[in-house]
């Protein structure tokens, strides 16, 4: 009898085998899921550390370069009314003129774009104080959803600690003024102290000089050197009122300054 069996695999293998690479890929596509998300948090982490734009710019381009994408950032602060800004294709490397002069005419543009380009697909991601383009995106849709989720939440990551580091600064500026105000008020305190000191010593010496040249009676003198101890003894009040707002002052003056070696 001849044998009718063949090689070919059976529909129900078939179906197994199918069920197996859409589970293998599902699996692949959760892992870099969660490796995208992960960095993601380690940038956000990172900005909580940075304090100034330099280390900013140094965990945004570790972030993206770990994505595989190429970037071009654009940093826009005010100065005295004034908008300067800063344009980097990475942390230590500013962009050529034509990229910087493209990135700025693209700000008003939307806040995600995607534009047409030779080649790989572009998009840019623009916040207030923040732009930036990636140049690469991915061609498969899904992976080019994810990436375009991800790098939504970097760019308001960026924004955030951006306008962040620049209050703090500001706070910072207060306080140097608070410290230097308050050392100029100590030491103007500290002269009229001591002028009133001596303001205080040249009227003895004048009410004394005055009753012996007086012809004044016992009682009169007694009167006027009475009047003389109340006004010295309110002046005393005052200065010791004094010296405890200068006290004040030197605690505010130690706590901003421990404030602005933070």
């Amino acid at each position: 009898m001849q044998n009718c069996s063949n090689n070919e695999p059976s529909p129900a293998k078939e179906g197994t085998n199918a069920q197996v690479e859409m589970l293998n890929k599902v699996a692949f596509q959760s892992m870099r899921e969660a490796s995208e998300y992960g960095t993601l948090i380690q940038f956000i982490k990172a900005t909580f550390e940075a304090d100034n734009n330099q280390s900013l710019l140094k965990a945004f381009f570790s972030c993206v370069e770990s994505y595989g994408l190429t970037c071009t950032i654009q940093i826009r602060e005010e100065h005295f009314g004034k908008e300067l800004y800063a344009t980097f294709v990475s942390d230590q490397a500013l962009a050529s003129a034509n990229e910087e002069t493209i990135l700025s005419q693209l700000i008003d543009c939307g806040r995600i774009v995607d534009f047409p380009s030779r080649g790989a697909k572009r998009t840019i991601f623009n916040d207030k104080h923040v732009s930036f383009v990636v140049k690469n995106m991915p061609d498969d849709p899904d992976d080019y959803g994810r990436k375009k989720d991800v790098l939504a939440v970097l760019l308001e990551g960026f924004e955030a600690r951006l306008v962040s580091l620049k209050k703090q600064e500001a706070l910072r500026n207060i306080l140097r003024e608070l410290v230097e105000t308050v050392n100029d008020l100590s030491m103007l305190f500290n002269v009229n102290s001591d002028e009133m000191v001596k303001v205080m010593e040249t009227l003895m010496m004048d009410m004394n000089k005055a009753f012996n040249s007086l012809a004044l009676t016992e009682e009169q003198e007694d009167h006027f050197t009475k009047l003389v101890d109340t006004s010295i003894g309110q002046l005393v009040i005052i200065h010791a009122e004094g010296r405890d707002i200068e006290e004040k002052f030197e605690t505010i003056v130690a706590m901003a300054k421990e404030t602005l070696k933070q």
